[in-house]
């Protein structure tokens, strides 16, 4: 799938995974020059330490994104912010993409795309 730039990606996850998907980043706006707004990926310190302007930060972020990419896990490895972002997108009418095994109902809606890896997401958003 190849959309018409300049395409916003944002990219939800749980913190743990931060360092993984700052890669992710790297390469979409390197194979494709996708503009990511997911600035959490790049702070120092876990958002739930830095109060409400984190959140705050994160809610302007998705409502900047053109589609949400939800990087999930078989067994949850965060606090769940990455769901309340899933469901702020959702109610924006952003595209919605998981990457991973479907974690909750939401991820069973029509129009919400699954990827079972990076690999596959990646083959057909960066040829």
């Amino acid at each position: 799938m190849f959309v018409k730039l300049p395409y916003k990606l944002y990219l939800a996850g749980s913190w743990t995974r931060r360092k993984e998907l700052r890669r992710y980043a790297v390469l979409l706006k390197k194979d494709n020059q996708y503009e990511i707004t997911s600035r959490w990926l790049w702070e120092k310190v876990p958002g739930r330490n830095m109060g409400s302007d984190n959140a705050l930060m994160d809610e302007e972020d998705v409502k900047r994104c053109d589609a949400l990419i939800a990087f999930t896990d078989v067994v949850s490895l965060g606090h769940g912010g990455r769901h309340v972002e899933f469901g702020m997108a959702r109610a924006l009418g952003k595209e919605l993409i998981v990457v991973g095994p479907e974690e909750h109902i939401f991820h069973y809606l029509p129009g919400v795309v699954i990827y079972p890896e990076w690999e596959t997401f990646r083959g057909d958003w960066c040829g």
